[in-house]
């Protein structure tokens, strides 16, 4: 496992835009560089030198552990509203205000390569993987 130490220089790395870090955590080969889309900046992260598409539905293994989860309401804010205000009204049936309660809750995920910070990128690998190397800091020529 990375020091503290090293983790702030990870940390600082990821900080700026033309930053990079190699990393091998659980077997993989973890490489995280930072790159502006649009206007904004994020941390984009690949496994093995890969990003397949069909790991943004968070099937695999390398998703949960490097990529960050992205949870959306399925329904509108609008119709999130409407089911409540239903479901708190007299008379409703167990089983109507059972269904409109899924409306409120119901929720998906997917998982995607972008992190908005380094710092939540760090604390995420902390949590999800048991051993994590240093490889390489910055754009240098060894691995």
């Amino acid at each position: 496992m990375l020091s503290t130490e090293q983790w702030k220089q990870v940390e600082a790395e990821l900080s700026y835009l033309p930053g990079r870090v190699s990393l091998r955590a659980d077997g993989y080969h973890v490489d995280a560089r930072v790159i502006q889309m649009g206007r904004r900046v994020c941390i984009l992260v690949w496994v093995d030198g890969r990003g397949d598409g069909e790991w943004m539905q968070g099937a695999a293994e390398q998703p949960r552990k490097f990529w960050f989860e992205r949870k959306r309401f399925l329904h509108s804010k609008a119709e999130r509203d409407d089911a409540a205000k239903q479901a708190r009204k007299r008379g409703t049936s167990q089983l109507w205000k059972a269904y409109l309660q899924k409306i409120v809750t119901r929720t998906y995920s997917m998982w995607t390569p972008e992190w908005g910070s380094p710092r939540s990128f760090t604390r995420h690998l902390r949590r999800s993987c048991q051993h994590v190397e240093l490889v390489s800091l910055g754009y240098c020529t060894e691995r």
